[in-house]
């Protein structure tokens, strides 16, 4: 038996080791939901000398900026990213889904050179460079609350920080730099993305029961949608808002025969499967029906 004496002051130094080297790096290394695991580098460059953005990405909750506004962004979380290419800055957005609003986006488009040098305005007006170096990670985070900012120069200078836990930058920061990408992208197509006032008046005018001139009719309430016929409620579902149209929360996104719906000229439009549409109108005392 004795091997068993060999290996036990094997293992009790490799667990001794593993502790040294994880407490070297800022933590226990025994992590558990809660912990914080801290990789902070603050001696990474706090100044930027270039101002020619090769490209920028940044990901971020939008939750610290709604709270207290009636009319709060409705997407959360977001990530927009450009890119400088021969051909103009390629720019892509994608957000949503972690909310309680059920608003999505998710675009690709190409801008103007003179994106990149209005973007280097806000870096400069917030001294984005100063968080450079951040990385902290506590264990168990859900994505919704992380926040990761990447941006590359034409020099080889780089801005890198992480936090999965909160915010970065701060929230008038952040505020510009979401006004910022949503004007951009609202420049490029309006379907692209929703101010907060245009979604809630689009949500508003949902807040309804819509007949058809067959008696049919939906009504919208609380972010779901019910589907009658015939007095009998056949369908009930989420929904969620993507560009011009509004989705059921279901596998394919459809309820009833209705593929998806479209708000225009103060009517709601139901896409059948088939393609075909139906006119739903609110029920108000000036309805056309």
């Amino acid at each position: 038996m004795k091997w068993i004496w060999l290996v036990i002051p094997v293992v009790v130094l490799g667990v001794g080791l593993l502790a040294c080297t994880s407490k070297k790096n800022g933590h226990s290394g025994l992590g558990g939901t809660g912990e914080r695991f801290s990789h902070t580098k603050s001696s990474a460059p706090k100044t930027i000398a270039s101002k020619e953005i090769h490209a920028f990405s940044y990901q971020f909750s939008t939750a610290p900026l709604t709270e207290g506004h009636d009319q709060p962004i409705p997407y959360n979380p977001c990530t927009f990213t450009l890119q400088r290419e021969a051909d103009g800055v390629h720019f892509t957005g994608s957000g949503g889904g972690y909310t309680g609003y059920f608003a999505l986006f998710e675009f690709a488009t190409t801008v103007p050179f003179s994106a990149l040098d209005d973007l280097q305005v806000l870096i400069d007006k917030h001294n984005v460079a100063a968080v450079n170096g951040v990385n902290e990670t506590v264990q168990g985070i859900t994505e919704e609350f992380t926040t990761r900012l990447r941006v590359t120069y034409a020099s080889g200078e780089k801005i890198y920080a992480y936090d999965n836990s909160g915010p970065i930058l701060s929230d008038d920061a952040t505020r510009d730099l979401y006004h910022f990408f949503l004007g951009l992208a609202q420049n490029a197509d309006r379907t692209f993305m929703y101010s907060a006032e245009d979604f809630w008046t689009l949500h508003q005018s949902l807040s309804n029961r819509f007949e058809d001139k067959q008696g049919r009719f939906l009504v919208f309430e609380n972010f779901t949608v019910d589907v009658f016929e015939d007095e009998t409620r056949v369908a009930h579902a989420a929904y969620f808002v993507k560009g011009d149209f509004i989705y059921a929360q279901t596998r394919d996104n459809s309820i009833a025969d209705y593929a998806h719906f479209a708000w225009r000229d103060g009517a709601l439009f139901a896409i059948k499967k088939d393609g075909a549409e139906v006119a739903f109108f609110p029920v108000t005392s000036d309805s056309p029906l």
